[in-house]
């Protein structure tokens, strides 16, 4: 396997996850109890407070946030906080729903905007640029 011309070792630990959860923790205006129960109703794993509490403890290192609960975090304390840098560690972006479809009517305004022109370029080779109406086509 060879590494990527963009990153370097050591470069993907992402070691700001203790940080990001805790800020995300703070910001959600839940308590850990709250958030705990919510993901283990989602994971249907027991998830307790105390395993929140250690597993965002800077003092230990060695206790590491299992990724499987990482979408049951985010959805319990309504953020992004794991996978924004995840993504971006990855040289890439992510969208949430409003924006996927901001951008799909975008694609879409582009390829009106295409059509026309082709449709444009057609009428002026038909007979003309003052041509404004599509030919119908003759029945047989």
């Amino acid at each position: 396997m060879t590494l990527s011309t963009t990153h370097r070792p050591g470069t993907l630990n992402l070691r700001e996850v203790e940080d990001c959860m805790n800020n995300a923790i703070a910001q959600s205006g839940q308590t850990r109890w709250h958030i705990a129960a919510t993901m283990s109703e989602l994971t249907g794993d027991h998830i307790t407070k105390m395993m929140l509490d250690a597993w965002t403890a800077p003092s230990k290192p060695r206790t590491r946030f299992p990724f499987q609960y990482a979408a049951a975090f985010q959805v319990a304390t309504n953020s992004r906080c794991l996978e924004d840098p995840l993504v971006a560690a990855c040289g890439r972006t992510s969208m949430d729903q409003t924006q996927v479809m901001e951008a799909a009517l975008g694609r879409i305004h582009c390829q009106e905007e295409m059509l026309k022109k082709q449709r444009e370029a057609l009428l002026s080779q038909l007979g003309g640029e003052g041509k404004k109406e599509t030919p119908t086509p003759k029945k047989r």
